[in-house]
């Protein structure tokens, strides 16, 4: 018996749930989220091509070129691969080679940061979602206690030979509506949470309950400085950084291109390690040089034709983020005198209900109906509010979106 009861206690302890905050979420995205820790793999490598860069510069000893010094003699372009091999540093395209790596790196480093706010934003905003679904099934549950009583008054009216009979039949339909309703919001609630977990890379064996997150009101909410916004967006959004970095890179290609007399860079994977696909890698030595470059001077009005519709996306977003939260500050004041109105009417029938006055159960039900509403309605401002404060928040890299670092130095 001794036995069977430890192990009883150990499985409630495998079974029991864990507890989980929105400022845990937003560790365990930043350590544990499987996107975040592919682009920060991706930023590894990227500093690594740094490092294998610079390496790449240094004298090279090796006895069969060496062995190559007396073909000079005879065909003076055996020189460029004599000092290539030699003397990689002599080459300007790799000089500029080096150049490109750190931009892309710097680029690199610009998109991880995006993708970590991205996934970040996103858990934080699904953490919200489902938090206001558990308000909404709590609401759910209220709303079947409260059928139940009138059911019991509904009965007792027309056991008593009152007309009750139709109010209790609509009661009992509502009842099997709002248990079917319930089972649908178990469904979706517990649907949600998996992906919570999956985003914060929690174990889908787990099981976790959400601890209530502080809501900001809408009533006590600061006056926001939208031209300050404005400018600390543009000025610090990553994604229009890396097109700056990326410009920088396609700059030292273009560069790696005019000074490519004694060859292309030997350790280039391409004109941009792939970033630059369309430009093609030229010796310096064909003809097809200043088409190369023109194809490089293509890509830049490329780029910066993203980089300005990258930036009016932005600005499109911010606005409309703008009108959203003002909407929310006046829409949330009505919801709340609404449900306030909704109590004091359901309190005046439960009280002349009490003094024994003739209160039909549809009266009562429907005042019930009515606080639900209201109260579902005010909840739901409430979280679209914080919502809403919560991209402001992403936009602007302001707590917690200030701490991004990359994993893997």
């Amino acid at each position: 018996m001794k036995y069977l009861l430890s192990f009883l206690l150990l499985w409630s302890s495998l079974l029991a749930a864990k507890d989980l905050s929105i400022d845990e979420l937003s560790q365990f995205v930043s350590t544990q989220n499987y996107t975040v820790l592919e682009e920060a793999q991706r930023v590894y490598q990227s500093k690594q091509s740094i490092k294998h860069a610079r390496a790449s510069l240094l004298p090279k000893l090796n006895i069969w070129t060496l062995l190559k010094i007396p073909a000079v003699i005879v065909d003076p372009f055996a020189l460029g691969d004599i000092v290539q091999d030699v003397a990689p540093f002599l080459v300007p395209a790799n000089w500029f080679k080096v150049q490109q790596t750190a931009s892309l790196n710097r680029a690199k480093n610009e998109q991880y940061l995006a993708v970590w706010a991205n996934e970040l934003s996103t858990a934080r905003l699904l953490f919200l979602g489902v938090y206001r679904e558990l308000e909404v099934y709590e609401l759910l549950v209220d709303s079947l206690n409260d059928y139940k009583r009138v059911r019991t008054i509904a009965r007792m009216r027309r056991d008593f030979g009152n007309d009750g009979g139709f109010a209790l039949n609509l009661i009992d339909e509502r009842i099997l509506a709002l248990e079917d309703d319930l089972r649908s919001m178990d469904l979706l609630i517990e649907s949600n949470k998996r992906e919570l977990q999956f985003i914060s890379g929690i174990d889908q064996g787990e099981q976790i309950d959400l601890l209530a997150p502080r809501l900001e009101s809408p009533l006590d909410a600061s006056e926001i400085d939208e031209e300050a916004i404005r400018l600390k967006v543009i000025k610090g959004s990553p994604e229009l950084k890396q097109y700056i970095a990326l410009e920088q890179a396609l700059a030292s290609t273009r560069k790696s291109m005019k000074f490519s007399v004694l060859g292309a860079s030997t350790f280039s994977a391409g004109s941009g390690d792939g970033v630059f696909d369309a430009i093609p890698v030229t010796d310096g030595l064909g003809f097809g040089q200043s088409s190369a470059i023109n194809i490089a001077d293509s890509e830049v009005a490329i780029l910066r034709l993203k980089q300005v519709a990258s930036e009016q996306t932005i600005k499109r977003q911010l606005e409309l983020l703008f009108k959203e939260y003002r909407l929310l500050e006046d829409s949330y004041s009505s919801a709340n005198e609404r449900y306030e109105l909704s109590l004091l009417n359901r309190q005046l029938l439960e009280s002349r209900l009490r003094y024994g006055a003739d209160i039909s159960p549809l009266e009562l039900i429907e005042s019930m109906d009515n606080v639900a509403r209201t109260r579902s309605l005010k909840f739901t401002f409430l979280v679209r509010f914080n919502e809403v404060v919560e991209k402001l928040k992403r936009m602007t890299f302001t707590a917690p979106y200030d701490v991004g670092e990359v994993i893997h130095e």
